[in-house]
């Protein structure tokens, strides 16, 4: 399987004869229109969730060294798909956007209105990009709503102090009805009304139909359709066929969703299963 994203490409394969393959194929059609693959900028990662992953690997006579983790559209790839260090790694290299924000907002002083649209198209999206198709555990969550909290804080203490009423009311308002957690949700309702709206054969109805071959014992693994089916849950007049319905058509599927990011919610609504992986 290839994957491919404006000027990212990963291949997946099962093994590495499989991989040799596809890159002899690559290798032979790229040749076709006069471009080579650079070997020294391709890295491999190499699935291994029991044991340890190997340092080196030699595919087609090339020796590659191996990696851990790798990034792709906004989620980090580990030999064992570690979520925990997914999430973290998106929230720190958010501290790390909001620390160069700060210097701004120390140096201008402006109000919160200013501060908060900032937050909301720079800091938000890149602390949950990606995560329309992650799975995000309970402790994930929570930490990102953490994060959240540390960095709108740090933002409103160094905006000007016209009303520190009216910014600590927003502040409210913004930390908990309007919840970066809310935000991936609808996310996440947004990308599974895209895919539904794609033909059956389409790469995105294909993949989102895939399961794991291989399950682990004891307590099953946590999905993206387990997220999928608490987030049609919270709508209890609404059924999932109400749901295939109302995806047909993106416009009025987007205002219910937008309704559901209006809607009062509590920590309660949370899943109160922990699953940590």
């Amino acid at each position: 399987m290839i994957l491919a994203f404006a000027d990212d490409l990963i291949i997946v394969a099962e093994n590495v004869e499989d991989l040799e393959i596809i890159l002899t194929k690559l290798t032979e059609y790229l040749g076709y229109v006069g471009l080579n693959l650079n070997n020294s900028k391709c890295k491999v990662l190499v699935r291994e969730p029991i044991g340890d992953a190997p340092d080196r690997i030699i595919i087609n006579g090339q020796e590659y060294a191996t990696t851990d983790p790798l990034r792709y559209l906004g989620v980090y790839l580990t030999p064992r798909l570690d979520r925990p260090m997914t999430v973290r790694t998106r929230c720190r290299n958010s501290v790390r956007v909001a620390k160069a924000v700060m210097q701004f907002l120390r140096k201008y002083k402006p109000t919160w209105e200013v501060a908060r649209i900032i937050y909301e198209t720079v800091i938000a999206p890149a602390m949950i990009y990606g995560t329309q198709v992650a799975v995000l555990t309970k402790y994930s969550r929570r930490s990102i709503r953490e994060y959240e909290k540390q960095i709108v804080h740090g933002m409103a203490s160094l905006c000007r102090a016209s009303d520190s009423g009216q910014t600590a009311k927003s502040v409210n308002t913004l930390l908990q009805k309007r919840r970066i957690t809310k935000k991936i949700r609808i996310y996440q309702m947004r990308w599974w009304g895209h895919v539904r709206r794609r033909e059956r054969s389409h790469p995105l109805r294909v993949a989102a139909r895939l399961q794991a071959r291989h399950l682990r014992r004891c307590r099953p693994s946590f999905t993206w359709w387990d997220s999928i089916k608490h987030n049609m849950g919270l709508y209890e007049n609404m059924t999932y066929q109400d749901w295939l319905q109302l995806a047909k058509e993106k416009g009025p599927y987007h205002l219910k969703l937008q309704e559901l990011y209006e809607k009062q919610e509590s920590d309660d609504s949370e899943w109160e299963t922990d699953l940590d992986s």
